[in-house]
């Protein structure tokens, strides 16, 4: 009887253990997002992303996106820019980049890092990257700002979207 309860036990902790490791290693899975898209003169519409790992031990990735359609179509800007803003919060909350950005930081402080990146003649602006929140963080929060310019007379001024509480 003994060795039945301790054979379950051990299974149930076993499962258990399972269980957590699933979770803190299924980031994607767990993940803060946010996305909003605005009608554009033309028959144009423009998105901007956010997305950041909602669950995370050293280390959580972020991507940032602004994208341009006609209808369910890419299209092809001017100009169109991506900015993001990852941040770290908590008492003396830090933030480390652990793995090189696919666009150079734009500003960066303590707790929080910019990026800024413009591409022409296309449909999109990403971004990707990934920060090392100090251990006094709490959380991050992902903001993803986009504008862009169609032709001489179409310009989408900035606006953005936040992944998490910032």
């Amino acid at each position: 009887m003994a060795s039945t309860f301790v054979s379950r036990l051990f299974s149930a902790t076993a499962a258990t253990a399972a269980a957590g490791a699933l979770v803190l290693t299924a980031s994607p899975a767990h993940a803060t997002s946010s996305s909003q898209s605005w009608n554009i003169n033309g028959g144009y519409k423009a998105t901007v992303n956010a997305w950041h790992c909602g669950v995370y031990v050293k280390a959580c990735d972020w991507k940032t996106s602004t994208k341009l359609y006609k209808g369910k179509s890419s299209a092809k800007a001017t100009w169109i820019q991506s900015r993001a803003i990852v941040k770290s919060h908590g008492i003396g909350a830090s933030l480390e980049i652990s793995k090189s950005p696919s666009i150079k930081i734009y500003s960066k402080t303590k707790d929080k890092a910019e990026y800024r990146w413009k591409n022409t003649k296309t449909w999109i602006s990403d971004a990707s990257g990934q920060v090392k929140p100090g251990f006094t963080a709490t959380h991050i929060s992902t903001k993803s700002c986009g504008a862009l310019k169609i032709g001489k007379n179409i310009n989408f001024k900035e606006k953005c979207v936040t992944a998490g509480a910032f």
